[in-house]
C-alpha cells in the first residue's frame, strides 16, 4: 500500500508520517472483503436518495476536507492512500463531540427524514483501535435544536460506536461480528459500516454482517457528525466514502407501483464494472424477490454520470448492467428472464455538477418486463 501525507513523497511498505509511523501491514493492505460467499446474507439496503455523498475524488492531499465542518481544535486533513483520497484524523477528541460534521444546507436544522441510511468505510491497523463515532446530531450546528427537543439524551451522548469486531449505541452493550470478541485481532483492513434507521427502527452492520438491531432508539436523530477518537500518536483513523441516504422503500413496491426500482446502492470501483461487496444487499433482494415471483422479468438498465467521454461512460454502463445480471445468474436466477440496455450519461435525474447529483446519477434500474 501506498500513502502520501502532507511532506512526504509516497514510500512504500513502511510510511512515516509527521505525527507518527504506520506499520508495514498498512502498506500491504489490500482493501475490503471481496468475497462473495459472506455476503450472501446481508441485507442492509441503502436509501433511494443521497442527500450528502463525499468520497474525497476532488481534494487535494494534506489539506483540509471541503466538506466537512471542524467541530473543534481537532486535527483532520486529506491523505492519499494508493492514489485515493481519505479523511485523516491526526488527532480528534469525539468523546466530547468532535470531529467532523458535513457541510449541509441549514445545518441548525433537523435534515434527517424519518427513514434513512448511513454507510462509510473505516481503517484499522493490527489491533481493533481506534475506535469511530456516528453522532445522530451535528454537534457544532445543532445544540440550540438538541435543548428544544423532548428527549434528555445531550448531544454527546447521541452516538454509536465502532471498532473493527464491534458496534454499540452510548451506554449500551458491545454487540460483536459474528465469531469475533474483544480480543480478536485481524489483518490490517477497512471495514464498511452502515446504519439503517426507519422511525425509531436501527439496525446497525459491520461489512457483511448484522451486528446491532435497536427496536426504539429512544431519540430523533436531527444530523451527522463522524471522526475517529485520537488522543495520542499511535493510532490514526482513516475514513472514506461517506454517504447519507434518505428514503427506505421495498424494492417490490417501488416495482410494483412504479414499474421499475432505481438503485444506487449497486456499487462499483470508480471507472470499472467490478462490484463492491456491500452491492450485495441489493442484489440479494433482488434475487429474493425474482424467487418469491418465479413470472417476474427484469431488464436491467446501466447509468453514469457525465464525468469523462460519452463513449467510455456509454460502454461502461454496458459493462456494468452485464456484470449485475451475471451476479443474478450466479445466484440461481435464470438468464431467460434478464437483459439488459445501457444509457451511459444520456438520462440524468440530477444535477452533474454536485458529488450528490453525480452520485444519485450513478446508479442501476430494474425496469419490469
Amino acid at each position: 500500500m501506498k500513502l502520501v501525507s502532507r511532506n512526504f513523497p509516497i514510500l512504500a511498505l513502511t510510511v512515516i508520517f509527521i505525527f507518527g509511523q504506520l506499520s508495514p501491514a498498512f502498506a500491504k493492505q489490500s482493501g475490503s472483503n471481496k468475497t462473495d460467499i459472506v455476503w450472501n446474507k446481508y441485507d442492509f439496503v441503502p436509501g433511494d436518495k443521497i442527500i450528502f455523498e463525499d468520497n474525497q475524488e476532488t481534494e487535494s492531499n494534506g489539506e483540509f476536507p471541503s466538506k466537512w465542518e471542524l467541530v473543534d481544535k481537532d486535527n483532520i486533513e486529506i491523505a492519499t492512500i494508493n492514489g485515493e483520497n481519505v479523511l485523516y484524523f491526526i488527532k480528534c477528541n469525539m468523546n466530547s463531540g468532535g470531529g467532523l460534521v458535513p457541510r449541509m444546507k441549514n445545518t441548525g436544522i433537523d435534515y434527517l427524514p424519518d427513514e434513512f441510511t448511513v454507510e462509510f468505510d473505516a481503517y484499522f491497523e493490527n489491533s481493533n483501535k481506534p475506535t469511530y463515532y456516528l453522532y445522530l446530531t451535528d454537534t457544532k450546528n445543532q445544540r440550540k435544536l438538541e435543548k428544544a427537543a423532548p428527549s434528555k439524551t445531550s448531544h454527546n451522548h447521541r452516538n454509536i460506536q465502532f471498532d473493527r469486531v464491534m458496534a454499540k449505541v452510548y451506554g449500551g452493550t458491545a454487540n460483536y461480528y459474528p465469531g469475533m470478541t474483544a480480543t480478536t485481532r485481524r489483518p490490517s483492513m477497512w471495514r464498511h459500516f452502515a446504519i439503517s434507521y426507519n422511525k425509531g427502527y436501527v439496525k446497525v452492520y459491520i461489512d457483511d454482517a448484522r451486528v446491532l438491531t435497536i427496536p426504539d432508539l429512544g431519540y430523533n436523530p436531527t444530523g451527522i457528525g463522524i471522526g475517529s477518537h485520537i488522543t495520542g500518536i499511535k493510532n490514526k483513523g482513516y475514513i472514506k466514502n461517506v454517504r447519507i441516504a434518505s428514503g427506505s422503500v421495498k424494492l417490490y413496491s417501488s416495482l410494483m407501483t412504479k414499474g421499475r426500482i432505481a438503485t444506487t446502492g449497486i456499487k462499483f470501483d470508480t471507472g470499472k464494472a467490478t462490484l463492491k461487496s456491500e452491492s450485495n444487499g441489493v442484489i440479494n433482494e433482488i434475487v429474493s424477490m425474482l424467487k418469491t415471483y418465479p413470472a417476474l422479468r427484469l431488464r436491467i438498465e446501466g447509468h453514469t454520470d457525465s464525468d469523462g467521454e460519452t463513449a467510455t461512460n456509454q460502454v461502461l454502463s454496458e459493462k456494468r448492467a452485464a456484470t449485475v445480471k451475471a451476479a443474478l445468474i450466479k445466484r440461481g436466477i435464470a438468464a431467460g428472464r434478464l437483459s439488459t440496455s445501457s444509457f451511459g450519461e444520456t438520462k440524468p435525474v440530477a444535477n452533474n455538477t454536485t458529488s450528490e447529483g453525480k452520485a444519485n446519477n450513478r446508479r442501476v434500474e430494474f425496469v419490469k418486463l
